[in-house]
């Protein structure tokens, strides 16, 4: 039987990140699929490359950005985002509460008189949510609310946001607040967009950020399928019959397929995994014969009319992401087992709604089209969420299991978020183990 120290389940950015920071420790990554990335993979069709998702990399922190730096080398494009809105035929620049000029007169009439109700509120007295929905219409008021705020993210997360909590703000930018003279200035006239950098590999996709890893990390099993874990033994099970012991297992694959794979769970535990609530993400892709789809990176659309959430633009965020003289456009619809979608008919469905949003003209000629589905799409903050994971960590933790990341902490995390805390977890493990 082999033995390895530090066994990393999952080969997503997480799982890498772990490695990168393991080194000069025995370690080995196991994966299920043919080649690392997790979520942050690539797909070639006819010569477009689309991604599994949008994964503009954030550039916050000092430490994520020398890592990229250092993993991409020259391989790096830098641009400042532009996102939009589609609203009532208007595209509005991002983020809505600040950019309302454009809009018809009573919509700015009614966000920014919801807006200032709702900031004098607060400068009179310091009201206490105890839900998304409520926080929405506290920070913005009933105008932003109802026109942006609630129909985008009930759409995004495919649950009304009273059914969430606020735990997911890992920073303050994920949903942007703003000032009153922002809110004010932006509803009178159209205002310069803030500039926000964010980075992306200039040729590959994002998994050439995943395979830049490679470089640097030994041990990678790919075509792994886990089928057990027996944490008394500290031993994994694989689908080609490798048993595998561990003294350390780093989990970062969906908390309720880790759990689903050990003996003998306690049923509080199976019951805390089976409780998680996640959505899975239909990703509609478009290769077009023509280069003006959009100016955009991404685009925004709250109104239920369209099917999906959000479009964006590949083609925008590299000249290498599809062929001279096109262009191409990603559609992410998400869903659910309580909000189902007619996949036979998505690509239909999308294109209509392109053309109906201006993005595709009746003429334009399509030349490559895919979908990615995608299991595990947001892991949903609900009100047991916190509970539920606490419960999973406890028992983990108890039996040498240490789950993080996007999916192994059930948290709504982006690259350099995991890659920071992939750090963090390695310097306390050194330090304490």
């Amino acid at each position: 039987m082999k033995k390895i120290k530090h066994l990393i389940l999952g080969g997503g950015i997480t799982g890498l990140s772990l490695a990168y920071n393991l080194k000069g420790q025995e370690c080995a990554i196991y994966e299920m699929e043919n080649r690392v990335g997790g979520m942050c993979r690539t797909e070639n069709v006819a010569g477009f490359l689309f991604d599994y998702g949008e994964h503009f990399i954030r550039v916050d922190d000092k430490y994520v950005k020398r890592l990229i730096r250092k993993l991409l080398e020259g391989n790096l494009n830098s641009q400042n985002l532009n996102a939009a809105i589609h609203l009532k035929g208007q595209l509005i620049n991002y983020p809505f509460q600040t950019n309302l000029y454009g809009l018809p007169p009573d919509i700015i009439k009614k966000c920014l008189v919801g807006y200032v109700k709702a900031w004098c509120k607060r400068m009179r007295n310091r009201e206490e949510t105890s839900n998304f929905e409520q926080w929405i219409y506290a920070t913005f008021g009933d105008g932003i609310a109802k026109y942006f705020m609630i129909p985008y993210n009930e759409k995004i997360w495919t649950m009304h946001p009273c059914y969430m909590t606020t735990d997911w703000f890992f920073s303050e930018s994920i949903v942007p607040k703003a000032s009153l003279e922002q809110v004010i200035e932006g509803a009178f006239k159209k205002r310069s967009t803030e500039k926000k950098v964010r980075w992306y590999p200039l040729r590959g996709g994002i998994e050439a950020l995943a395979q830049s890893f490679l470089r640097f990390i030994r041990n990678v099993n790919l075509n792994k399928k886990a089928i057990g874990v027996n944490s008394l033994r500290k031993k994994i099970a694989f689908d080609d019959g490798e048993v595998v012991h561990y003294q350390y297992l780093f989990n970062t694959i969906p908390l309720p397929e880790l759990i689903g794979l050990i003996i003998d769970v306690p049923s509080d535990v199976k019951k805390a995994a089976d409780d998680l609530k996640y959505n899975s993400v239909l990703c509609v892709n478009l290769g077009v014969a023509r280069t003006d789809l959009s100016d955009r990176h991404w685009i925004y659309f709250p109104e239920k009319k369209y099917v999906f959430a959000r479009a964006y633009f590949l083609s925008n965020f590299s000249p290498y992401t599809a062929p001279k003289g096109t262009s191409s456009v990603s559609a992410m619809i998400t869903y659910a087992k309580w909000k189902p979608v007619n996949k036979k008919k998505i690509v239909k469905r999308v294109l209509h709604d392109l053309e109906e949003a201006n993005i595709l003209k009746h003429d334009d000629k399509i030349l490559a089209s895919s979908i990615l589905d995608i299991k595990y799409g947001f892991n949903i903050y609900t009100h047991d969420r916190a509970r539920n994971v606490e419960t999973i960590k406890r028992y983990l933790l108890a039996n040498n299991i240490y789950t993080l990341g996007r999916y192994g902490s059930w948290e709504y995390s982006g690259i350099e978020h995991s890659i920071l805390n992939s750090k963090k977890f390695v310097e306390s493990f050194k330090k304490y183990s």
